[in-house]
């Protein structure tokens, strides 16, 4: 009798796991797909089988997106489904500097997870999408993508020293100037403003000596170091200290 029962409760389950799999919403892709490392996400993109007509309950208090490190949260806060089998996330927008809207989605490097609710996606015939946990890794480095003059380079003359990043940046010159200097101790210049465009940093020099000279016109090899910190990324990202050379040579 015991066994007949346990026999009974058994095929019960296994009718209830074929039902529930038959009931199954699953995704043919995921982007991010979980536990991909990316360099950004503007938007979390789910591809269902061509056939199904989606239906989205996005929940009202959201999805949160935490960093695991840092344990920032970025909050997906509506969906919308462009066609009947793509749904597509959304990250909440906030009101930059300007005031003009942006996109408030995870940029800093770190693993970030979420949850999607059961019954967030739904079809007409009572297929459901299960909840699941993803993640999703940012691997963005803060690194110079371009400078003039370049490390090492020959110019001709420098009027100004130019600096592109990966990412937008912030300069807060220490109160001790960052020396150029010649290898020969033959001309001393100083970074003595830096204007910031995004991502981009120009550094404009003065003589240390003469304060009208504003360009370095004498031969030989100059070298400076910028300290750790000066330079940050504005998710908070210290550039290291760096030592950069240059050569001005006949044009």
């Amino acid at each position: 009798m015991k066994k007949f029962t346990l026999f009974v409760m058994s095929m019960f389950l296994m009718l209830g796991t074929v039902a529930a799999q038959e009931n199954a919403l699953t995704p043919t892709k995921i982007t991010p797909a979980d536990g991909d490392t990316v360099t950004s996400v503007e938007q979390i993109v789910l591809e269902f089988p061509t056939d199904v007509q989606l239906k989205v309950a996005f929940p009202e208090s959201g999805i949160a997106v935490t960093n695991n490190d840092t344990k920032e949260v970025y909050n997906l806060t509506s969906a919308f489904s462009p066609v009947s089998f793509v749904v597509i996330l959304q990250f909440e927008k906030k009101p930059n500097d300007k005031g003009d809207m942006e996109t408030y989605s995870p940029k800093a490097a770190g693993t970030y997870t979420y949850t999607i609710p059961a019954g967030c996606i739904t079809t007409d015939d009572g297929k459901e999408f299960a909840q699941q946990t993803l993640s999703f890794t940012i691997n963005n480095p803060f690194i110079i993508t371009y400078s003039n003059p370049s490390n090492s380079a020959p110019v001709s003359r420098v009027d100004n020293i130019m600096f592109q990043f990966s990412k937008n940046v912030t300069v807060n010159l220490p109160k001790e100037p960052i020396i150029i200097k010649h290898s020969e101790d033959k001309e001393e210049f100083k970074i003595a403003t830096v204007d910031i465009y995004d991502q981009t940093a120009i550094c404009k020099i003065q003589s240390t000596k003469d304060a009208a000279v504003t360009q370095i016109t004498t031969l030989g090899t100059y070298s400076y170091t910028i300290p750790a910190g000066v330079i940050t990324s504005v998710e908070g990202e210290a550039f290291p200290e760096t030592t950069f050379t240059f050569s001005v040579v006949e044009p």
